[in-house]
């Protein structure tokens, strides 16, 4: 799900997602995308999404190990289709405190950026007010 300030100009903003992880949703296990939206920002939420193919790449920092991203299914009491995308070292267990070099930090939030597509567009509360 994103927000009105994790867009500009119909791309998502690769500043606003987490690295090394973030949880989405597998749309294998949920085949209506507005189904994961909370109701109490149902009508302040977009959805964008990527294929799993677009989340699985490898970043190398000057000096460094390769890091792998890739995306993950950890599914959860009450929601099957939650997964998330990942970064390690690559020929490595994931690491939870895993620090990324700037550069590689940069590289995956842009290339991520580069695949998400808007699927529903976030909307400002004062929009919603007017329509």
């Amino acid at each position: 799900m994103i927000g009105e300030e994790d867009v500009l100009d119909g791309r998502v903003l690769g500043p606003r997602l987490r690295v090394p992880s973030f949880s989405v949703d597998r749309e294998k296990y949920r085949p209506e995308p507005a189904s994961c939206f909370k109701p109490e920002r149902r009508d302040l939420t977009g959805i964008a999404a990527m294929t799993t193919a677009a989340a699985t790449f490898t970043s190398t920092s000057l000096g460094e190990r390769d890091f792998e991203t890739f995306a993950w299914h950890v599914p959860l009491v009450g929601n099957v289709a939650h997964s998330e995308v990942r970064t390690r070292r690559k020929d490595s267990l994931f690491d939870d405190d895993l620090k990324l070099p700037m550069l590689v930090k940069k590289d995956i939030r842009d290339r991520l950026s580069d695949r998400l597509v808007i699927l529903i567009p976030p909307t400002a509360p004062t929009a919603r007010l007017s329509t």
